[in-house]
């Protein structure tokens, strides 16, 4: 099967602190791959308006993604566990 996009959303580098604001934040595409693969670019960010009009990537929207994914050259890469097999 070939690997496709699930999704891609403007998603931050990092949550923001409390104070800050989008305008405040590193913004990328995250992207999700039908293998479950995510990968995060920050070297063509999103628009204001792309940010402003975003569905994800709110205040909680980081606590799926593993601490463990590395930032490296601006794109991060990681292999999500497959949560629809059965064991």
């Amino acid at each position: 099967m070939a690997r496709e996009v699930s999704s891609k959303e403007p998603w931050w580098e990092k949550p923001p602190e409390p104070g800050q604001t989008d305008e405040d934040l590193v913004w990328g595409w995250l992207t999700v791959y039908s293998d479950g693969g995510v990968v995060f670019d920050t070297t063509n960010p999103p628009t204001n308006e792309e940010i402003l009009h975003r569905s994800g990537c709110r205040n909680t929207a980081m606590d799926n993604i593993p601490d463990s994914v590395e930032l490296i050259d601006g794109i991060e890469n990681a292999v999500l566990p497959n949560t629809d097999a059965n064991p």
